[in-house]
């Protein structure tokens, strides 16, 4: 299945398919690589659609990381079925019978913004897969959003997140009555946000880049802006 390629300058990936610079097949991909199970392209929030860092132990819907510290989202979704602190009082039967017997006030909201050590690095162990409870993490900090990201960039001890306010709006009357998206620039090193800027519109899945001291975002009104702190 065909995906975005991706380099890190010594391999070529596409999806789990990994390349050296000579075009030849070299097993899997290397550590430091993102690999999205659904593909890069892939916008929705399946609960078990995760983009990976080298395939390892560190997910989430979207990731951004240096060599140190990786940054993600990851729905509350992705923990629900294995983490019984998350069920109502009303549960009962087989926990894949469960979502059919919740209510709407009973589904989880918001997101789990966090950061975790960078261990997928040359030469290191690997990555033993999380245990998908809440507690069961090695996260540096991780705090709950009420925002759905839907691009994130990290810049410095910045880190830029674009999306809109998770909540159960769409069980309400006229979910689309009004735009509530978004651009919160949060701090690296605890995660608290540091400023919120109002977005006239959604912002396009993976549509943030940063150059130059320049952050530049992809809206789907069709817009892009391009923005520069004062000087």
């Amino acid at each position: 299945m065909p995906d975005v390629l991706i380099s890190d300058g010594k391999s070529i990936t596409m999806r789990f398919r990994n390349f050296d610079l000579s075009l030849k097949e070299t097993g899997r991909p290397r550590p430091a690589m993102i690999i999205a199970n659904t593909g890069l392209l892939e916008d929705c929030w399946g609960h078990r659609w995760n983009w990976t860092l080298g395939g390892g132990d560190t997910f989430g819907k979207l990731l951004a990381f240096d060599a140190t510290v990786a940054y993600g989202v990851q729905t509350y979704y992705t923990f629900l079925k294995h983490d019984r602190s998350m069920w109502p009082d009303t549960h009962d039967g087989h926990l894949h019978q469960k979502y059919s017997r919740y209510v709407p006030g009973q589904f989880p909201t918001g997101t789990r913004l966090f950061a975790r050590v960078n261990d997928s690095g040359e030469g290191r162990a690997p990555q033993r897969r999380q245990n998908r409870t809440l507690k069961g993490n090695s996260h540096k900090w991780n705090r709950k959003s009420s925002i759905q990201y839907r691009a994130m960039v990290l810049a410095g001890n910045v880190l830029f997140g674009a999306g809109w306010k998770d909540s159960e709006k769409i069980f309400a009357e006229g979910p689309d009555s009004e735009n509530d998206s978004v651009l919160q620039v949060i701090s690296a090193a605890d995660g608290e946000t540091l400023r919120q800027y109002p977005l006239e519109a959604e912002p396009v899945f993976d549509g943030m880049a940063a150059a130059h001291s320049r952050l530049y975002l992809t809206m789907k009104n069709g817009k892009i802006l391009c923005m520069a702190g004062k000087r």
